[in-house]
């Protein structure tokens, strides 16, 4: 839970009182290797925020397995579309390591917001560095090719490029061809 209030308080510091309600709503999950963590079809009802692990969203088109994000310690996971709306996952998420979150459901989050109007700020910021995140990978993967996006990945994830065994997994969320090397 430490690391959690670190990356919160990087954002804006949490009063005490804040402190004190969050210690006692979040919840310590653990996650073995493949295990599935939200399943497509559920509603995503939490946010997780990964203490220990690498996790995965994704989905299928065409019969085709898609990755669309890969997270390691310091990450906040969620199925979007699912958590703000409240409404079936088009996606899954999957522990790829074991895994330790900490999260809160979504009705936690807005009883949260209302209590304290000063974590608006956090959940705010959370929503807006994963959009930017996502908006970037976007327009850098539309411009570059295999190679580029290979160097890329090294470069800006070494973490995950080193742990994630199954390099499927990292050409997959690149769109790098199956047989494309990764060194």
């Amino acid at each position: 839970m430490k690391e959690l209030f670190v990356s919160l308080n990087e954002i804006r510091l949490l009063s005490q009182e804040l402190q004190n309600y969050l210690m006692r709503i979040l919840i310590c999950e653990r996650f073995k290797k493949g295990q599935i963590i939200v399943r497509k079809g559920q509603v995503c009802r939490r946010i997780y925020f990964v203490e220990s692990g690498i996790t995965r969203n994704f989905y299928f088109a065409e019969r085709k397995e898609i990755n669309s994000w890969l997270q390691k310690e310091g990450d906040y996971v969620i199925v979007v579309k699912s958590f703000l709306s409240q409404l079936p996952a088009e996606e899954s998420i999957q522990a790829l390591e074991d895994c330790i979150v900490w999260s809160i459901t979504y009705a936690q989050l807005e009883e949260v917001c209302r209590l304290f109007p000063e974590f608006v700020q956090h959940w705010k910021n959370i929503e807006t560095v994963y959009y930017i995140k996502r908006e970037e990978r976007m327009v850098l993967f539309q411009a570059m090719g295999p190679k580029e996006k290979i160097e890329w990945f090294k470069k800006n994830e070494p973490e995950l490029f080193k742990r994630i065994k199954q390099k499927k997994h990292i050409r997959n969320y690149l769109g790098v061809s199956r047989d494309y090397p990764m060194d």
